[in-house]
């Protein structure tokens, strides 16, 4: 059985514009205040907790694939019509 996620996934064909690999230990944080593009990332070791505005914290583990949307998803209220 093949993993519908993966094919998605595969569809999308995600490019790297840039890529860098991101080592850390302790406390810290990478903070990102518009996406512009979509981004994607694996965990390959280790784990962190991803925290994108608006929602609740994620914890990322090894073997994880993380994507993120081009912009942060926003609906302004909707005021039904009389």
């Amino acid at each position: 059985m093949s993993d519908p996620l993966a094919q998605v996934i595969e569809l999308l064909r995600p490019q790297a514009v840039f890529s860098k690999g991101i080592t850390g230990a302790g406390r810290w944080a990478v903070e990102y205040t518009e996406f512009g593009r979509p981004a994607f990332a694996a965990m390959i070791e280790g784990s962190c907790r991803l925290t994108v505005a608006g929602q609740e914290p994620v914890v990322v583990e090894v073997g994880d694939f993380v994507l993120l949307p081009a912009t942060p998803l926003t609906c302004p209220p909707v005021v039904p019509r009389s």
